[in-house]
């Protein structure tokens, strides 16, 4: 499996130290790692690779920075420790991983996990890149980080300024800030939303129903995914639109079709039950807040749905809740006075993101569509292929983005185990892909991702 493996620390050669003071929102993911591989089917210098990030970090500090806390403030200790970044050369081809990309072997294989628990006690590395190098001449690079230090968007701003560093392009600048929770308050209005916090407290018995799940169910649960074609996605859009009679966007459309689905076609408990789908929302374009600032700038958005709705209206919703999202549904200073009326952060142990449900009422959905995961160029190459990867911690949490060679969309969710293959096959895979032409022929990289 393995034939050489080569770790190391790769940091900036100009730093300024500083320390960057966490809100609650980075608090409140203090546990949640994420793991992401591109797929190149040329290999690039790893040599190149390694140096072109070290000017990368000279503009995104935080990334090779330490988690730690502070006279009791959760921080961002930019004071350049290091990237964890290695090298593995494989004895297979990249189709192999493909076929089976989601056997818990790669997980292991082609990324050096973190364990976001000890990132913070023991002060590791935040951001691991491993270049992985098949038999056939293509490459993975598998890209964990943790949570904490911002969303997708500011790990893309990142990783197009280790692309553009390699091509000898400066890097962008991104906007950071040294105390998250200022800058919102100076920068983001309240808005009407007094209710729909982002977390919520846990008492003791859900708090042993989550303890339970980490520690004897981590393998109860497996990803699946699902693609939509481009032409798929039109019809599909065409159909509600003309249902509707007023616009609704693809995302609208995706979304509805998605909870209406699986509401539908998998049951609760034994029993066919309404569901709720928790919606992410990069709220920087919908507010005055800087778009090149790094963070976690992402909350959700709630819609309910029972078995006996209209998917359309599901849609309009939808469309309703994202239209008025920033003046009413945003939930910074809601999930901010939420948690200091039930203790502050100094309890923030007690907190979890409201989406974090694994018993099945609701799913959350992120989307990672648009962010040019397909644009990162190294030595000419850009990537074929890109997943969202790693262990599956909990169930019902899915996500969204550009399918083999940027096209059409991969639906990636996390099913518990007690949802067979075949319930998948014959009670979903038929729902989910009612718009697409039986005749469509499917790029050839499909074939290897999808159930059926």
């Amino acid at each position: 499996m393995l034939i050489q493996t080569n770790s190391t620390l790769v940091k900036a050669e100009r730093y300024q130290p500083r320390l960057i003071h966490c809100n609650a929102f980075d608090e409140v993911l203090r546990e949640v790692p994420v793991a992401v591989a591109f797929y190149y089917k040329e290999a690039v210098n790893d040599a190149a690779l390694k140096h072109a990030l070290k000017v990368a970090l000279e503009a995104f500090d935080l990334f090779s920075a330490r988690l730690t806390y502070r006279d009791d403030s959760f921080c961002i200790d930019c004071d350049n420790q290091g990237v964890g970044f290695s090298r593995v050369n494989h004895t297979f081809p990249m189709s192999d991983v493909l076929k089976d990309q989601f056997n818990p072997i790669y997980s292991e294989l082609l990324f050096e996990q973190i364990n976001p628990k000890t990132v913070i006690k023991r002060k590791e590395a935040v951001l691991t890149a491993r270049v992985n190098y098949f038999n056939d001449g293509s490459m993975c690079l598998g890209m964990v980080w943790h949570h904490a230090i911002g969303d997708m968007q500011t790990f893309m701003s990142f990783m197009n300024a280790w692309s553009n560093a390699f091509s000898g392009v400066t890097p962008n600048i991104p906007v950071q800030v040294d105390d998250r929770h200022k800058h919102m308050l100076n920068h983001l209005a309240r808005n009407d939303n007094k209710d729909e916090a982002g977390v919520r407290k846990i008492g003791m018995l859900e708090g042993l129903k989550l303890l339970y799940y980490m520690k004897f169910k981590q393998n109860s649960q497996r990803w699946v995914q699902f693609y939509f074609s481009d032409q798929e996605l039109k019809t599909m859009h065409s159909a509600y639109n003309k249902e509707s009679g007023q616009f609704l966007t693809k995302n609208d459309v995706l979304s509805a079709h998605i909870l209406s689905v699986f509401t539908k076609a998998i049951p609760q408990q034994g029993k066919i039950k309404g569901r709720a789908l928790d919606m992410a929302i990069n709220f920087r374009g919908r507010t005055k807040l800087d778009q090149a600032v790094t963070g976690n700038m992402v909350s959700t958005v709630k819609v309910n749905y029972e078995p006996s709705g209209s998917p359309m209206l599901l849609a309009q919703e939808i469309r309703r809740k994202v239209d008025h999202y920033a003046e009413k549904h945003l939930d910074y200073y809601a999930t901010l006075d939420y948690i200091e009326k039930h203790g502050g952060r100094k309890k923030i142990s007690q907190f979890v993101p409201d989406w974090l449900n694994p018993y099945g009422q609701s799913l959350l959905l992120t989307s990672w569509a648009k962010f040019g995961v397909y644009d990162l160029n190294f030595a000419g190459q850009t990537p074929c292929y890109f997943a969202t990867m790693g262990p599956a911690l909990f169930p019902w949490i899915t996500s969204l983005y550009e399918g083999p060679n940027n096209q059409g969309l991969i639906y990636t969710a996390s099913l518990p185990n007690e949802i067979s293959d075949d319930m998948i096959r014959c009670q979903v895979l038929n729902q989910i892909n009612q718009y697409r032409d039986p005749n469509e022929i499917l790029p050839e990289f499909v074939s290897n991702l999808v159930m059926g």
